[in-house]
């Protein structure tokens, strides 16, 4: 898993900011690039709920990887197009 975040990041934010990283048009946040109803149901599967409702770029970055965790547990690689 730590292989699999470490590739998403590098290939989605850490040349625009890492775990702040915020899209040209601000559609997608946070070091995995989420949109915020994908965001909301990751965060919230992976027991942060609280951060449900505000930006990925917003929450510390061990909420961010559990989120990703989380959603690449459920749904594997594809929702960063099937890379790493």
């Amino acid at each position: 898993m730590d292989c699999f975040l470490a590739c998403t990041r590098a290939h989605e934010s850490d040349t625009s900011g890492g775990y702040g990283a915020v899209s040209a048009g601000g559609q997608y946040r946070g070091a995995y690039q989420f949109q915020q109803r994908t965001w909301d149901a990751a965060v919230t599967g992976a027991g942060f709920g609280e951060y449900a409702g505000l930006p990925a770029d917003a929450a510390p970055p061990e909420v961010q990887d559990a989120a990703a965790a989380h959603l690449y547990a459920v749904s594997g690689n594809r929702p960063w197009g099937g890379r790493c």
